[in-house]
């Protein structure tokens, strides 16, 4: 027996997961929670996950199994996604340190890049070479600023200002400065 495959089109497009990658599409293999027709005892849609078999370039067009796995959901009992598979481009923002600066920086990511890993000393040195490889990573989306602050306890403070994409230093994001 052949499987069932149902087809399902949404606008605007469905995300993998807004709070762990943003801003990248569902795909493949991948398990989206879907909102159903009627309403549960709290108010709320009911949901139900579905496993992805195709997704579309837009990430608007899906296909999945009509099978106990899926719950057997037809395509004309969903109305929507969960808010997590939903992203809403962010705006231009500008990224500071703040609290404690980093003495060194070990590593660092922009948006979903790979890690970048090297040592930047906190020196005047240490500050040029990691604001060059920042913004070499930023691609043009933003620009990146690094101090030395010669001080007893010498630290880097790290400005990127006007990107879209989130930046972590040693892991932790740089967070935005209204």
């Amino acid at each position: 027996m052949a499987d069932d495959i149902r087809t399902i089109r949404f606008n605007p497009p469905v995300y993998k997961n807004k709070d762990t990658d943003p801003g990248v599409l569902a795909a493949a293999a991948d398990v989206i929670t879907v909102l159903l027709k009627g309403t549960a005892a709290d108010g709320t849609h009911p949901t139900q996950s579905l496993t992805i078999l195709t997704a579309n370039e837009n990430g608007t067009e899906f296909t999945y199994e009509f099978d106990a796995t899926n719950q057997y959901v037809l395509p004309n009992r969903i109305v929507g996604v969960i808010p997590l598979h939903t992203w809403e481009c962010a705006g231009p923002g500008n990224y500071a340190t703040t609290g404690t600066a980093p003495t060194s920086v070990t590593s660092f990511q922009v948006g979903s890049q790979a890690v970048h890993t090297e040592t930047y000393a906190a020196t005047l040195a240490g500050a040029a070479a990691l604001q060059a490889d920042l913004n070499a990573a930023l691609q043009g989306d933003g620009a990146a600023s690094v101090v030395w602050v010669d001080a007893a306890t010498d630290y880097l403070k790290i400005y990127v200002m006007n990107t879209t994409q989130v930046v972590k230093i040693n892991t932790v994001a740089i967070p935005v400065q209204a």
